[in-house]
């Protein structure tokens, strides 16, 4: 048995494992303190695992998006309780995104999220209460209620408003859906955001024919953010 391994020696075992692993995750050629970071989530520390978890999703530092990974990272900080990586999750769960689209279980992330005090998981969780394709999952009247909480708390921007407008046409006031809808387009029409122009339109057409909203709120995954 070996014992009393000198402090230095275990320093170097330790960075060439974390080399050789940096390697294996494509992670090669990157800033020293991202290394770091990486090293950290190794060893299990929650927000390095988080923060290597964006690296994948957005492909930072020069490292290839890698859906999967980063959903790989982000489940292992969220199930230590980490709320940024569970609203991820959830995110990861509504878009298909490095896992098969599963409403239910980003609504379960989202709620965990929004309970651990997670700002932005409050908008989400109303939008997947709203528009979750399982019958079983949604809840129009908790989704309306969390709504109307949002707005009070954090203010009015378009992506609240379209949270409200997609649970009042869940909740079947789609004269009130529709009213919102149309001015959000209103706004967006002054931008340069033609992507999102034409799923509002889309959405506007589901509410005027009495129909609730279904699915992502975005065709393109990287509509999704934290």
């Amino acid at each position: 048995m070996i014992r009393n391994i000198p402090a230095f020696v275990l320093s170097l075992l330790l960075v060439a494992c974390t080399k050789d692993n940096l390697v294996k995750e494509g992670l090669g050629n990157i800033p020293p303190h991202i290394e770091i970071i990486y090293e950290k989530a190794l060893n299990g520390d929650p927000e390095s695992q988080d923060r290597i978890g964006e690296v994948f999703q957005y492909g930072d530092h020069g490292v290839k998006k890698d859906y999967n990974k980063a959903f790989k990272w982000y489940d292992l900080a969220a199930r230590q309780g980490y709320e940024s990586a569970q609203n991820s999750l959830g995110l990861f769960y509504a878009g298909g995104l490095g896992v098969k689209e599963d409403c239910g279980e980003s609504i379960k992330w989202f709620r965990y999220a929004y309970f651990n005090g997670y700002k932005t998981a409050k908008g989400n969780l109303v939008w997947m209460l709203s528009t979750c394709n399982d019958d079983s999952m949604r809840d129009g009247k908790l989704a309306l209620s969390l709504a109307i909480e949002d707005l009070k708390e954090n203010g009015t921007d378009l992506k609240r408003l379209d949270n409200l407008a997609a649970a009042l046409a869940e909740n079947k006031k789609f004269e009130d859906a529709i009213k919102i809808q149309t001015k959000l387009i209103s706004v967006l029409e002054q931008t340069e955001q033609k992507a999102r122009l034409r799923e509002h339109r889309r959405k506007l057409n589901s509410y005027q024919n009495e129909k609730p909203w279904r699915g992502a709120s975005y065709d393109d995954p990287d509509g999704f953010s934290k």
